[in-house]
Formats: C-alpha cells, structure tokens, sequence
C-alpha cells in the first residue's frame, strides 16, 4: 500500500499542543461492517463529468460488497448470511456467503441437462428456489478421498485461468486453483427461461440478467476467486483460508495442456491420490461483477455495462514502480531471483517459456503487480485505509482492492451495446489477468460474451454462457 502523509500548515501559526486537529472528511460516510449486500451504488453526484468523489463512491460500494460477501454462511438456504454470527468467522457448514452460490457446472450441466429436473418448463418459483438451496453433491470420482470429512464441497478444478489462458505457480512451487460462482438472480433468470442449454438459447434468443433496484433485487452477480495452497510455513489466520477439495486433471510436464493420457496430477499428486485431494488453501484474488445502478441525487443510473471489483492479498506480489517490502513473504515474488535469469522474467507467460525444466507447471512464475492509473490509485488507497481499519483483527484485514472499474458514459440500452466509457479503463489482478495486466478491462472483455450457438447474441457480459450445451 502506498502510504500518503499530509502536513496541515495554519496561517503562519504553528498549533499548540492539544488544539483541535483538521477534520478530514470519510471517503465512505455511511461505512460500516454489515451482511447486506448493496443492491446499488449510492453516488455522491451524477455523471459525466467524472471526479475522484465518484471513484470513492463505486470503490465503497465495493467493500460494502466484500464484506457481505464474505459473511459467514447460513445452513439455512444458499447465499443467505448466518447474521448470528461476526464477520471474520465461517459459518457452521465451513463457508462465506459467496461459496454457496452455485457454480457454472451446477447450472451448465452436460448435454444441457435441465440443472433442476424435478421443475419442468412452467414451475413456479418455489420449485426452482427449492433446488438453488439444495447442496452439492461430492463428485463421484472424490467420494473415497482420504480428508473429505470437515472439507468444503467445491469442485476447485480450475488451473488455466491466469490471462491468458495460462497457469500460475506460487514460490512454493504450486499451481493457483479456481473458482466462478453465480448468486440466486442469476440462477433464477438462467433455469427457469432454459438459457442453461444450446436449445434453449436458441429459442430464447437475446436476453438480459437482471440488474440491482435500490430497496429490490440485488441483480445478477457473479464471483471468480483464486486460491494458492497452504504450507506448515504461512500464516493461516491471515487468509480466509479453509481445507478444500480439489478436482485435478493430468497435465503433460513439458507442455502444460491436459494429457489424460500421458500427463500427471499437478496438485493431487501424493501417494495414492489423483483425481482427487484435500489440500489446505488460501484466497489470494478476489473478482465481483455485480449488474447494478447508481442511486444519485435526483435520478438512478442504470448500468447495464455491470460493476468490476477485484480485491488481492496483501502478500501476492509487490507493485511495479514502489519498494519491494523485505519484511514480506511474497507468494508469487522472489526478490533474490536474479534478472538474468529466463524464469525470472516478471510476468512472463509460463507457456512460452523455452528450454524450462519440467514439469514446467511447478516453476515459480514472477510476478509484480502492475499499478493503478492515478486519480483512481489514490481512491483505493483511501478507501482500503478506511475498510481495513473496520475489519481489522479478521483475516479480511490482509486484503485491499485493487480498483473498481465502472461504465462512465453507460447509456440507455440494457443489454448494452456498447462498453460505456469505463473508468479505469485498465483493471487488472495479478492472480487472474497476471499476463496482460497492461492491457486487462473486465468491461472491454467481458462485452464480447456471447451465448453458445447460432446466430449468436450477446450474452449480457457474461462468458457462463458460451459453457452451455
């Protein structure tokens, strides 16, 4: 984090000692520790024209956003906060809020397999809110897995996922896994209209998630995080860390693509294990695309373009341009790794590497973290100040966002069809656009989803939806 330090002058009169001291206004006024999830942002004005206060608005809506996303869950239906209990714990089924939303393979299933069976065409709601609340079930490849016991159920199976379409390997030597989820509007708005399949695209042709109403519905919103293991040698209590299962595929040592046939378990890889394991695992980057508006004095902003917020470990990796912090571990930065070398070339696509040792997968990738462009920097730091302060003694407190990126010119049309002018017009995060920081926009790449077949629409920025069949 940078750090900012400010020296108040009077008038040629230096404060004595006890006078009151400047008030400096809040960047978040209204900032406080809850599990409810914002369903707009509040703005302090309208826009365009953009100024740092706005930045201040979307980043708070931002941290608002994590902290209910990561409440403690409820067993008492899925995306529902456990309000019994503080921030900073899990719930008692082991999970935050967010890990209970579904993921894309519980929606796109296979042969585009109606994901609710027991709720043909035409059954109402509670039907379908029936099977979102239902658990999932232990793949049938992990039900002998030694540890599952106390485990959380996810299927952590995800590895190419750092733009683009590579692998990331931490310090210790260990691919970064996975994870995408989807919350209850979306799922609501995909099962029940048949978008979880090619046909049903094709009859339905082009649609719209549902955005966030102030006082309503919180709108579609979608998670992808990323998660490094473990070892004896970190501190667990700084992560929100759990035990989690993970389904691995075999990849080929010398290329890295999956090879079912030649290629070995890169995760799962202990004696006797493969497909499956339980491994110790900490979140390491944290991404929020939530489809919202903006409740600004005198009028509401729809913004069909959605909200990006992604959030980081403070340990992931220094930030080019700022002093590399030798009190910190870095899990994808070694300060001793010498320029000359080929595997210490910073941010360098692992698949192009030449002439590496393998299996290639397990070399440590270098990584630092390219910076925010200013004005927008300086917000995040304000605001990161603020929230962490409000966390602190969680492990929540190790983590800062990054930036929000947000439509500032979003127009009228829903779905939109254009990219809205956004601001930043750069986001990226280490951990998941690691190899195109410079050139990373969640909206600029996220417009061109489009659902699975022909004739091809627009699939609201979501790419879910070119995974159906």
């Amino acid at each position: 984090m940078k750090i900012h330090v400010v020296i108040l002058f009077s008038l040629g009169i230096l404060l004595a000692a006890g006078a009151r001291s400047a008030a400096v206004a809040s960047p978040c006024p209204d900032a406080r520790v809850s599990p409810d999830l914002p369903s707009a942002v509040t703005l302090s004005k309208t826009f365009p024209p953009y100024d740092i206060a706005l930045q201040n608005d979307f980043d708070c809506f931002s941290w608002e956003s994590f902290v209910a996303l990561n409440w403690p869950a409820s067993t008492s239906g899925n995306g529902v906060p456990d309000r019994s209990k503080p921030f900073g714990r899990l719930g008692d089924n082991g999970l935050v809020v967010w890990e209970t939303y579904k993921q894309p393979v519980d929606v796109f299933r296979p042969l585009g397999e109606n994901p609710c069976p027991a709720c043909p065409a035409g059954s109402p709601d509670s039907c379908y809110q029936q099977c979102w609340n239902e658990r999932p079930s232990i793949p049938e490849a992990c039900l002998a897995t030694e540890g599952i016991e106390g485990a959380r159920i996810t299927v952590l199976d995800g590895f190419a996922q750092a733009s683009p379409n590579a692998w990331l390997t931490d310090q210790n030597r260990n691919l970064v896994r996975y994870d995408i989820r989807l919350n209850e509007a979306e799922f609501m708005t995909i099962v029940p209209s048949g978008l979880y399949s090619r046909q049903g695209q094709r009859t339905h042709g082009a649609f719209r998630l549902p955005n966030g109403v102030t006082g309503g519905s919180v709108g579609a919103l979608e998670t992808k995080s990323a998660w490094r293991i473990l070892t004896d040698a970190d501190d667990r209590s700084r992560y929100l860390s759990q035990k989690t299962l993970i389904v691995d595929h075999k990849l080929s040592p010398t290329l890295g693509w999956p090879d079912p046939v030649g290629g070995v378990f890169p995760t799962c890889n202990k004696a006797g294990e493969g497909p499956c394991c339980v491994r110790d695992m900490g979140l390491v980057g944290f991404h929020i695309a939530h489809k919202s508006m903006g409740e600004a004095p005198g009028s509401n902003i729809l913004m069909p373009q959605w909200v990006w917020s992604t959030f980081e470990h403070v340990d992931n990796a220094p930030i080019e341009g700022e002093p590399v912090d030798a009190a910190v571990k870095y899990s994808f930065y070694n300060p001793r790794c010498p320029e000359e070398d080929p595997l210490c070339r910073v941010n360098f696509n692992p698949r192009n590497q030449v002439g590496a040792p393998v299996p290639i997968f397990e070399n440590p990738v270098q990584v630092i973290r390219n910076p925010v462009e200013p004005p927008f920097a300086t917000s995040a730091d304000e605001v990161n100040a603020l929230w962490r302060r409000l966390v602190v003694d969680t492990p929540f407190q190790n983590y800062e966002l990054v930036s929000t990126q947000w439509p500032s010119d979003p127009g009228t049309a829903d779905p939109a069809t254009t990219d809205g002018d956004p601001d930043p017009a750069i986001l990226a995060n280490s951990t998941m656009e690691t190899y195109m920081q410079p050139q990373s926009s969640c909206i600029g790449c996220h417009k061109l989803a489009v659902t699975a077949v022909e004739p091809y629409h627009p699939a609201d920025f979501s790419f879910l939806f070119g995974d159906a069949e």
